[in-house]
């Protein structure tokens, strides 16, 4: 395995990752039924939970580690994207609720 640091490329892809785990979170509350501003609320909290602890800044003892996310460049490619400042998909969760209730 081949590690690459490339902050601008990892913040490129956390967002979208980040925008794909809103999106499922929504069409999961959709189908039980939860809408409107309630929906809006949930998915923001759900998204914000779920990215805090993926990324280490909440729910982690830090003991026991910290997470480290990495993504592949490609599927079947051995080259992984890291960045030095580490991930922070909790930041983009509610700019990424805006945009995904725009519609």
């Amino acid at each position: 395995m081949k590690i690459i640091s490339d902050n601008d490329k990892y913040d490129g892809i956390q967002a979208y990752f980040v925008f794909e785990l809103c999106k499922a979170v929504k069409a999961n509350l959709e189908k039980a039924g939860i809408k409107g501003d309630q929906l809006k609320e949930l998915v923001g909290n759900v998204s914000f939970s779920i990215a805090a602890i993926l990324d280490g800044s909440q729910g982690i003892d830090k003991n026991a580690g910290v997470p480290v996310v990495l993504f592949k460049t490609q599927k079947e490619s051995e080259d992984c994207i890291c960045s030095e400042t580490g991930s922070y998909f909790h930041e983009y969760v509610f700019g990424n609720i805006d945009e995904l209730f725009e519609n």
